[in-house]
């Protein structure tokens, strides 16, 4: 059966307004960093201010030949952290400061803790929103170096694998967000194949001070 141009040009224009619907649906990614109402497209980078706001003391715990140790630290420092659309973050590296040790006799940590650079992605849906770090290269996340004169377990104790975080209200718009690394919020860290953790939480903003938020 033939069909006359003219009647085949609705069809046609149907199924081309399809298709591009149907595109524009699959190349939308979610989560999404927004800020100030705008998407941020892929490959375009807005930074973290280098300051945060500690609200719960972050703390490593590990227990390393039967001896258990919690490295405190009460600062985190973001020197070099960007977010980038659509859903990456990288940090160049993240920096913790008033580092103290506790649980094991006669040792201590360095006031500072730098970890490797790190990548992460925005994962899950509203409400329940995670970032998950991971090495930007390798699999070392970490290094906490414990010394002292007496210490059992001195030495560099490597820590690798990989960390999440919840990302409470971050889908409300708003200068400053939350960051809470907690017991079940999905990290997967290990020293020498034993378990280790990371807590703590802080607030913390882009660098241009913008609204923003993830949807």
């Amino acid at each position: 059966m033939n069909f006359s141009r003219r009647a085949a040009t609705p069809i046609v224009l149907a199924l081309l307004v399809l298709g591009a619907a149907l595109a524009s649906s699959a190349s939308a990614t979610t989560p999404a960093w927004i800020i100030a109402g705008s998407p941020l497209a892929t490959g375009e980078t807005a930074a973290l201010a280098e300051s945060t706001t500690v609200t719960e003391t972050f703390a490593i715990k590990g227990v390393t030949a039967g001896v258990a140790w919690k490295t405190q630290c009460t600062t985190m420092k973001l020197p070099k952290s960007t977010i980038e659309g659509e859903r990456t973050r990288r940090d160049e590296p993240v920096r913790m400061e008033g580092c103290s040790l506790s649980g094991a006799a006669h040792c201590e940590v360095p006031s500072t803790i730098e970890f490797d650079p790190l990548t992460s992605t925005l994962e899950g849906t509203a409400g329940s929103f995670k970032l998950k770090f991971v090495p930007s290269s390798g699999t070392e996340v970490v290094t906490v170096n414990i010394s002292g004169t007496g210490c059992a377990i001195t030495g560099p104790f490597i820590i690798k694998g990989t960390m999440s975080c919840n990302y409470p209200g971050v889908e409300t718009e708003a200068i400053n967000h939350v960051l809470e690394f907690s017991l079940t919020s999905g990290s997967e860290l290990k020293h020498a194949g034993e378990k280790v953790t990371l807590t703590g939480k802080d607030e913390f903003w882009l660098a241009s001070g913008l609204k923003w938020k993830v949807a």
